[in-house]
């Protein structure tokens, strides 16, 4: 299995940096987009690392922000054969609530028109775990269990703040591989430790090689960083890679004080695991 980001926070030299994220995946014969940043610059690093995004097989979206959704349409054109797979709730509109007001953080309207606009057999909509060719496979909603972990944000699906946004659309991915489970992380508005259970509760598997992607502990405080490393400590992991909306504080305290090797991602960054 290879993945490659496309986008990330941070960046190699060379490369656009952008608040969003978007990997390249290739395993079993397939080629799998997961997420498309915030703007097409998810094009101009695809061509400056040689991924021919026309190749495309499927495209996963996690979940139904704008931050990783919004090169899509530019995506769908060139891959005019991908499938898009996307949870029922991804359309949902989405505010962020802070001292200036609430803003939308939702998928941009041309985004969702060129979603809508998709002949209906390239578009699968799911709520419950399921496989795609190549052995991806989704976790659809991902059970919140731990009482530590939350969205990560004051997230409502109106202006007014009054309905809580529990981003049920939140998903990751992964594959199995001989040296352990590969997880991919788009945001983790569910919870790192709720996510890697869930996926360790569908394949009953333990043994973990790598974690990539975005873990939304940029806004956490010392109790949830705490119970994040303390339960992640007692799994089998050996690679831990925080991107995006990690933070790096957190990305630091979880280097810091976890047992296995923790990188940060960036755009550029290419792993390969056989």
């Amino acid at each position: 299995m290879k993945i490659t980001i496309l986008v990330d926070n941070n960046s190699a030299e060379g490369l656009g940096s952008e608040h969003g994220l978007s990997m390249f995946l290739e395993a079993g014969g397939s080629k799998v987009l997961f997420d498309a940043g915030q703007t097409e610059l998810l094009a101009e690093n695809a061509d400056n690392l040689g991924v021919d995004l026309s190749s495309i097989d499927y495209i996963v979206l996690s979940h139904g922000h704008y931050d990783h959704t919004g090169g899509l349409g530019y995506v769908l054109k060139r891959a005019e054969k991908a499938k898009l797979y996307c949870h029922e709730g991804l359309l949902k509109a989405r505010y962020s609530l802070k001292t200036l007001g609430a803003h939308s953080v939702a998928v941009q309207e041309e985004i969702k028109k060129a979603i809508e606009n998709l002949p209906t057999e390239r578009k699968i909509w799911y709520e419950q775990p399921l496989t795609i060719p190549g052995g991806i496979n989704l976790t659809g909603t991902v059970p919140r269990i731990t009482a530590f972990e939350d969205t990560g944000g004051n997230f409502f699906l109106d202006r007014e703040g009054r309905y809580i946004d529990e981003l049920e659309d939140d998903i990751s991915l992964w594959a199995e591989t001989p040296r352990g489970l590969v997880i991919v992380l788009g945001c983790c508005h569910s919870g790192i430790v709720n996510t890697i259970r869930r996926i360790q509760d569908i394949s009953e598997k333990t043994k973990i090689d790598t974690v990539v992607g975005g873990m939304h502990l940029v806004h956490a405080g010392q109790e949830r960083l705490r119970g994040t490393v303390e339960d992640l400590s007692q799994m089998d992991i050996k690679c831990l890679v925080p991107c995006h909306c990690t933070g790096d504080y957190a990305a630091e305290y979880l280097k810091n004080n976890l047992n296995c090797e923790v990188q940060q991602g960036f755009a550029g960054m290419k792993l390969e695991i056989e």
